[in-house]
C-alpha cells in the first residue's frame, strides 16, 4: 500500500481479495477469488495505511466509482476486523 497526496489530500489506493465459495456438480467446494480495488481518502487514508496490513481484514462501507473501464470503491466508513471469526450477529 502506498499513500500520496492529490490536492492538497492524503489518498490510499489498495486492492482486496473477496473470497465466496461455491459447490460443484460432483459436490467438493470450490473458492472463487475476486480482486475489488478502493480508494481512502484524508484521515481515513491514513488511518488505514497506519494500521492495516497485507492480510487485515476491514469491514467497509463505501461508493462504486466507474472510469476508464475499471470500477473502484471509494472507502466511506471503515472498520478494522482483528477476529476473523467475528459473529456473523455483530453490527458494524
Amino acid at each position: 500500500m502506498n499513500i500520496s497526496e492529490e490536492f492538497n489530500t492524503k489518498v490510499l489506493r489498495f486492492k482486496m481479495s473477496i473470497d465466496k465459495y461455491r459447490k460443484n456438480k460432483s459436490g467438493q467446494k470450490i473458492r472463487d477469488r475476486n480482486f475489488l480495488f478502493f480508494e481512502a481518502w484524508d484521515s481515513g487514508a491514513q488511518t488505514i495505511y497506519d494500521h492495516c496490513e497485507l492480510g487485515d481484514s476491514l469491514v467497509v462501507n463505501c461508493t462504486a466509482r466507474s472510469g476508464n473501464g475499471k470500477v473502484t470503491f471509494r472507502v466511506n466508513e471503515f472498520k478494522i476486523v482483528n477476529n476473523l471469526q467475528t459473529s456473523a450477529d455483530e453490527e458494524y
